[in-house]
């Protein structure tokens, strides 16, 4: 019965206060967020009511905005917020209040402060914190005042490392009452492991530090990643694991960390891309068969032309001449065999590599070594009979990674995926003219 009251006299006073003449800018919009405050009050929806007079009050305060206001925040039992308004009405417009506003002022301010109960909260610790009602009042020692509605209130103190105490407390309009929360220290938990960033963990050679596979701690994380995260690869002169990047036409999935083609999602139980792309990067197509990007038209099974001398194979379509064998050891190159090359060391072979009467060779652009990639083949993944002796392997580029200084682009083909890699590891090398 008290709300309803509350509410009617609230009513009452804000249809005596709604004229208002028309403003431009701020101002207009400030008056139509009035007026729709004013109907929601009819409709006794006096949350929605308050927000309108909020935000009319933030753009342009008047003496009928700021009333309104403080006419909704008593209907809500906000107590010490419409006092809170009420003061900042009479400071701001000190002698000049409308004589039917600052009558209405005074008989509201009066009947708030004989509704409300005052509590003074204390605590020890001093720094412990008060909710009331599930809501935040901030932290000891003392705290109020604070004029709350009668009625039971429940106020819950607590404090890391103490136990939280609750209780319900009664308040009866306008009586003062003080309640003392006293918290007991908890038991001391033990102390929690740092949760470590993806892909890195915590061993008994990193000291209680997060590390990647095959690091130890000295001060820092220190050595090369024997392993790295999926979707990852290791950077050896950083002595870290970054996200690899994604190979040309391929977009981040919506975990953020795989690459799959346009219109494609990654799926962790089957660990793939599934879906048929929406898009396909220029001479492929989508394949719905195996939910991938295919070359529409592999060039060289049609068009390339082996040498006799069985050396070279020349794609008719490009024009470009490509070394035959794919396999064999590569003068002065430093992997296992002399079958794997450093990048310098790839481009210096290519330089000075003579196949027949033909010299002028060089290490193939990104683009270049994609031409002869065959994406309906795997493992490997280009035409089985103009490239016969291509094992399923990273190939060098002579393009480099515009994203990261000391890496270039390579091909697998193994599946005809492209990715980047340090110039300082191994991989094989296929020369082109």
């Amino acid at each position: 019965m008290m709300r309803r009251q509350v509410c009617a006299l609230c009513v009452a006073v804000l249809v005596t206060c709604a004229s208002w003449s028309a403003i431009a800018g701020d101002k207009e919009e400030a008056k139509q967020l009035f007026d729709a405050g004013l109907k929601l009050t009819h409709l006794d929806d006096f949350a929605g009511a308050s927000a309108n007079f909020e935000r009319s009050v933030a753009l342009y305060p008047t003496q009928n905005s700021i009333f309104n206001l403080a006419n909704c925040y008593k209907a809500l039992q906000r107590y010490g917020d419409a006092l809170a308004v009420i003061e900042r009405l009479k400071r701001d417009f000190a002698g000049k209040l409308k004589p039917e506003i600052k009558e209405a002022v005074e008989r509201q301010q009066q009947d708030i402060q004989s509704l409300v109960a005052r509590l003074t909260l204390r605590t020890v610790p001093v720094d412990a914190t008060i909710k009331i009602d599930g809501k935040d009042f901030g932290q000891g020692p003392t705290l109020g005042p604070l004029l709350l509605g009668p009625g039971e209130h429940e106020i819950e103190a607590t404090r890391p490392g103490h136990r939280s105490e609750r209780r319900s407390v009664k308040l009866v309009s306008g009586v003062e009452r003080t309640e003392k929360f006293v918290l007991k220290v908890d038991a001391q938990p033990e102390p929690a492991q740092p949760a470590c960033p993806y892909g890195q963990e915590i061993t008994a050679d990193t000291k209680g530090h997060c590390c990647f596979a095959g690091q130890v701690w000295n001060g820092k994380c220190v050595g090369v990643p024997t392993s790295c995260p999926d979707g990852h690869i290791a950077v050896p002169d950083q002595q870290r694991c970054e996200l690899a990047a994604c190979k040309e036409g391929m977009v981040r999935a919506d975990d953020q960390l795989h690459c799959c083609w346009p219109g494609q999602g990654w799926s962790a139980s089957r660990k793939q891309c599934v879906g048929v792309p929406t898009s396909c990067p220029e001479e492929y197509r989508p394949d719905s068969a195996s939910q991938a990007c295919v070359f529409d038209s592999f060039h060289v099974s049609a068009d390339g032309l082996i040498s006799a001398d069985g050396l070279t194979v020349t794609d008719k379509k490009t024009g470009l001449v490509w070394q035959h064998d794919g396999s064999g050891t590569r003068t002065g190159c430093s992997g296992e065999d002399k079958l794997t090359c450093t990048w310098n060391e790839a481009m210096a072979y290519c330089a000075a590599l003579t196949l027949g009467s033909l010299s002028d060779w060089r290490l193939p652009t990104k683009a270049e070594l994609g031409s002869i990639v065959d994406r309906a083949r795997k493992n490997p993944s280009i035409n089985p009979i103009a490239f016969s002796t291509t094992p399923a392997e990273w190939f060098w580029t002579s393009s480099p990674h515009d994203g990261s200084s000391g890496f270039v682009w390579v091909v697998d083909f193994d599946d005809g995926d492209s990715n980047v890699n340090a110039v300082g590891n191994h991989d094989r090398v296929r020369c082109v003219r």
